[in-house]
């Protein structure tokens, strides 16, 4: 089959780190494989794709919300099997483009969270039921995802496919000496991996950093919008020294192996790649309360949201618990195996042959 996925950028983030995990071996399974991208300023991953053997193709625009995307996709969709779509507003392009070529290429769309701010509107309501009425299948990354879609609109084929990835890329990295990375290595070491953006919520780890031990460094992996504020924030809080931000790295394997503790402290997610990337490093992971993590890990390793006193205690919790910490790192490893990706592969395999074959 000749598949064409379709996302809104390619920079970093859980989707970014979905798609690489899936497409190569999509390819292995005999596919042809291709991949668009509609901002062409979010394309800092394109060349990581392209060495995993993915053509990328980049929109025109850098305005994600130009309408005339939807004739960029009217061009694309003629020429392939499948359409796989990943994120608002490439759904609702898509589904217009659909209607204005005439296709016959299956659709395909993959849920990735478990909430969005447009179901807070009723008047989204209504367009979203048409545009998700366009697709043959929806995926959701977990159970919550599928079951919150189906709360908001109705759809015959809605199906849960959870996330996942190379766990022994994870579980068999070598670990840095922390001195390597800027830090004592005496410290008792936290990493976070995700995108400086609104969705992730770095500025209530970083105050909870400040009600922790001095020992206690914490290490951001990702870059982004929001990375200067949250700098500010370390700066203002007095412990800028134990707050380290390394950027976008392409060894996260090494530095998670490296850490003594993970955390993903974030306002709402899907089925979190980071979280199950911590686990499968055989790692305790602290992360907030929301839908998709919950899924994931213990309820006493839960933060509650936006509250820095909750996630410093849950931290503490496991600092000073050294057998605890050691457990509950053992038993997340062994959760991770579920989430492998040849398991993911051979899930997205079956649907497309049962959905090209009808």
């Amino acid at each position: 089959m000749k598949i064409l996925h379709i996302t809104n950028r390619l920079s970093e983030g859980g989707v970014e780190s979905f798609l690489l995990n899936l497409l190569p071996q999509l390819k292995v399974n005999g596919h042809e494989v291709e991949l668009l991208v509609l901002n062409k300023e979010a394309i800092s991953m394109k060349t990581i794709f392209e060495d995993r053997g993915i053509k990328v193709y980049v929109g025109r625009y850098a305005n994600l919300y130009n309408p005339l995307n939807i004739f960029l996709l009217k061009k694309y969709i003629l020429h392939y099997d499948i359409i796989h779509t990943h994120l608002w507003p490439a759904q609702l392009y898509i589904s217009i483009g659909k209607l204005l070529s005439h296709s016959s290429a299956k659709f395909i769309t993959t849920e990735h969270n478990n909430f969005n701010k447009r179901r807070r509107f009723d008047f989204y309501r209504f367009i979203e039921q048409w545009m998700y009425n366009q697709f043959d299948v929806i995926i959701g990354v977990c159970e919550t995802s599928r079951c919150n879609l189906l709360k908001w609109i109705r759809h015959p084929y809605v199906i849960t496919i959870p996330n996942g990835i190379q766990c022994e890329l994870f579980n068999g990295a070598k670990p840095f000496d922390k001195k390597d990375l800027g830090l004592p290595s005496s410290s008792f070491m936290i990493t976070m991996t995700a995108r400086f953006f609104k969705q992730k919520d770095h500025s209530t780890l970083i105050k909870a950093a400040s009600l922790l031990p001095p020992d206690i460094h914490i290490v951001f992996v990702g870059s982004g919008e929001s990375i200067l504020e949250c700098k500010a924030l370390a700066t203002e809080l007095g412990i800028s020294e134990r707050i380290h931000f390394l950027g976008r790295r392409t060894d996260v394997n090494r530095i998670l192996k490296t850490s003594d503790l993970c955390v993903l402290s974030t306002h709402y997610e899907g089925l979190p790649i980071s979280v199950i990337e911590y686990m499968s490093a055989g790692k305790a992971v602290v992360a907030t309360d929301v839908d998709g993590i919950r899924e994931l890990i213990s309820d006493d390793c839960l933060a509650k949201p936006n509250s820095f006193e909750d996630m410093a205690l849950k931290i503490r919790r496991l600092y000073e618990d050294k057998q605890l910490l050691n457990r509950t790192s053992e038993q997340n490893l062994l959760n991770s195996l579920q989430y492998n990706i040849e398991e993911m592969v051979n899930q997205y395999n079956y649907i497309y042959n049962k959905v090209y074959n009808g």
